[in-house]
């Protein structure tokens, strides 16, 4: 499956129009100062050592051996962090601080809500979520059931935390899912 990328935005130099928007493939190793992802955005920010500013909305991303060539190797990274997502990684994300740290979170958010977990019993959810690269949270849901309004604390627990540190491989942070026992105690 080839790879493309639908152009967002131009150039941010003042005399480029969009005709002269280059594809990624057409890009030159030696001419990239940096290219940036953003998990939130779906874009690749790419800038050249001219200064020159090109932004990408990934559309939709092949499935390439990226080391064959297609693409220089400064551009690999980015793209493949947003168009993968892991199951399993070489370091797993974790909340920031640690398991100490998740103890502490929880143990506040459990005293803030203490009357509804009182009201709806003790109860331990397990909740699936993605990490992205950036430490952005995605597609959050329970993967156990849990009574009605602990169901929406434990989600919003997730989504409402801290960005979470994210997963590593081979050296890169990437993309990747988290699961997460929450005790209602």
């Amino acid at each position: 499956m080839p790879l493309r990328l639908l152009i967002l935005a131009f150039s941010f130099h003042a005399h480029t129009t969009l005709d002269t928007v280059p594809a990624l493939h057409n890009i030159r190793e030696e001419d990239v100062d940096t290219a940036i992802a953003s998990y939130k955005e779906k874009t690749i920010t790419v800038k050249l050592k001219t200064g020159e500013t090109y932004v990408y909305a990934a559309a939709q991303y092949g499935k390439e051996d990226w080391s064959d060539g297609v693409l220089p190797r400064k551009l690999q990274h980015p793209i493949l962090a947003l168009s993968r997502t892991f199951t399993k990684s070489e370091v797993p994300p974790t909340f920031p601080g640690g398991p100490a740290a998740w103890d502490e979170y929880q143990r506040k958010v459990c005293s803030e809500n203490s009357r509804l977990i009182k009201r709806k019993g003790p109860t331990t959810v397990v909740v699936q979520f993605i990490v992205a690269f950036d430490g952005t949270i995605d597609q959050v849901q329970l993967l156990t059931d849990a009574p009605h309004g602990l169901d929406e604390l434990a989600i919003r627990m997730i989504e409402k935390g801290p960005a979470w540190e994210p997963a590593t491989q081979r050296g890169y942070k990437v993309t990747a899912y988290a699961r997460q026992k929450i005790d209602f105690q």
